[in-house]
């Protein structure tokens, strides 16, 4: 092998320049910087997509036309009894009073009158079907025989789950218990032809008038 002396010798010229040896870790370096380069080149290449493509399209809210109020007016003329709208109906009636004037289907008959002005005293017979035909009103008789509302509460109260009849029954026979001397059969009548009761009488007037 010619080294560079002799070729000097020789008188022969070059341009090569010895070079400095080489670093083991600069070429180790330089290897895995290869590699790195190679493998990245086999990667699959990745389009990037600009985020503004996935932007969602802004939607639009329907517009709603502004309206103004409208205002109907309906001029009538020359009419009577005239209804817009719901129609509501109410029927009052007048409750049944204790001297109501209201035409009677009943009449004073003989055996009725005969009653109305007879002094014998009331029994527990004479109440006793008195108060099985006594009906709608019968609250109306103890106002009559003077007993207070809340008199007559009492009496409801304490009887009423034996049926109206002994309601009724009660009431008479404290009357008759308590006033004796004016618990008359024309006093008992009259009551119960005033509190609207014509067919007790009526009734009372076939049972007990001979």
């Amino acid at each position: 092998m010619t080294t560079i002396e002799e070729i000097e010798d020789a008188g022969l010229t070059t341009d090569a320049r010895p070079q400095a040896p080489r670093d083991k870790n600069e070429e180790t370096n330089n290897a895995i910087e290869d590699n790195i380069a190679e493998e990245k080149s086999r990667e699959p290449q990745t389009t990037q997509i600009p985020k503004s493509i996935y932007k969602r399209p802004k939607q639009s809210k329907p517009k709603i036309p502004k309206t103004s109020p409208i205002a109907n007016i309906i001029n009538i003329a020359n009419c009577n009894g005239v209804h817009i709208g719901k129609s509501i109906s109410y029927n009052i009636q007048k409750p049944p009073g204790k001297f109501d004037d209201k035409e009677r289907n009943y009449v004073k008959t003989e055996s009725i009158n005969k009653l109305l002005n007879c002094t014998e005293q009331v029994t527990r017979d004479h109440i006793m079907f008195v108060s099985s035909h006594v009906g709608e009103g019968w609250k109306d008789i103890g106002r009559l025989l003077n007993y207070s509302d809340g008199q007559i509460y009492q009496f409801e109260e304490v009887n009423i789950v034996r049926g109206l009849k002994e309601v009724v029954y009660q009431l008479l026979l404290d009357w008759i218990q308590n006033e004796p001397e004016t618990a008359t059969i024309a006093r008992l009548t009259n009551v119960l032809w005033d509190a609207k009761q014509e067919d007790v009488v009526q009734r009372f007037s076939k049972k007990f008038v001979v």
